[in-house]
């Protein structure tokens, strides 16, 4: 999976695996995070926004199933 940087305080990067439709986040405080069934569209609005931060918040975190897949420490 590519992961595309963010400029956000919080989020680091995100990848898109669209065949599973698994958005793979990872937080700047070392978390990684993966959410299930999520449209391309999604993800595609989440790289396009000008406050990724805030469209994760309002339109993933809590829409979509999620495991938490690793903790890196901080970055």
């Amino acid at each position: 999976m590519i992961l595309t940087p963010l400029y956000s305080q919080h989020l680091a990067s995100a990848g898109y695996d669209e065949p599973k439709r698994l958005l793979e986040i990872h937080f700047r405080n070392g978390v990684t995070y993966l959410y299930h069934e999520v449209p391309k569209d999604v993800f595609d609005n989440l790289l396009k926004s000008a406050s990724p931060g805030s469209y994760f918040t309002a339109a993933i975190k809590h829409v979509y199933q999620w495991v938490c897949v690793g903790n890196r420490g901080k970055q």
